[in-house]
């Protein structure tokens, strides 16, 4: 009776370590059940989707990042991380890096007391910028912090202060209520945009259907 005890337990071991990692990680369970809460897709079809919409990785990575912290945030679960879901992806394909322009006309810094001179704003930035507070505050309609909207979307435009950032989106806020477009931003409008800012803004709120 105890040989058959001991040949019953290595059998359920071996069993156990042969399962696969899926049946294993049951921790990741509870995220994806609050993601899907959250945006109506588990996480793995959401990049599917983003990918078949055309989205570089970049940013599919930075949406999918800026939606987990605040799905693990609300839930007080962990997630595998993008990583995890996009090699889960069932549409996934190559995809291209973003190109960055290697002709980019760059500003000349002049030095007037160690002092640079303002930013030029070009329009593909104006464009990025606007593609990006809808994407949060419209589509998504998260609940983001402005100090941090604008701390991420300094990764894309590094050559860009986090403050001129953050009055860009408040620029952009004061467009959409005058536009009639609900946001989810929690931040004071700012009335001075420039019309180069208001053509992008245009351009993606026909993008957007709106």
């Amino acid at each position: 009776m105890i040989i058959l005890l001991i040949i019953i337990a290595i059998v359920a071991v071996v069993y156990v370590s042969n399962l696969p990692d899926d049946k294993v990680a049951n921790h990741a369970t509870p995220f994806e059940s609050a993601f899907i809460s959250h945006i109506g897709q588990d996480p793995a079809s959401y990049i599917c989707s983003k990918i078949s919409g055309g989205s570089d990785i970049g940013a599919i990575r930075y949406l999918f990042e800026v939606i987990e912290a605040e799905v693990e945030k609300k839930s007080n679960c962990k997630s595998p991380g993008f990583d995890f879901y996009y090699s889960k992806a069932a549409c996934k394909q190559e995809m291209k890096q973003p190109v960055v322009n290697s002709q980019k006309v760059m500003v000349t810094e002049e030095r007037m007391g160690n002092k640079r001179p303002p930013h030029r704003w070009t329009f593909e930035e104006d464009l990025l910028c606007c593609r990006r507070f809808f994407e949060q505050y419209v589509e998504h309609r998260c609940s983001m912090d402005l100090q941090f909207f604008a701390q991420q979307l300094h990764r894309e435009l590094p050559e860009i202060s986090v403050g001129s950032l953050r009055m860009k989106a408040q620029n952009i806020q004061q467009l959409c209520i005058e536009q009639g477009i609900r946001s989810s931003l929690a931040a004071k409008p700012l009335t001075q945009y420039s019309q180069q800012n208001r053509r992008a803004f245009l351009q993606v709120k026909k993008e957007y259907g709106l």
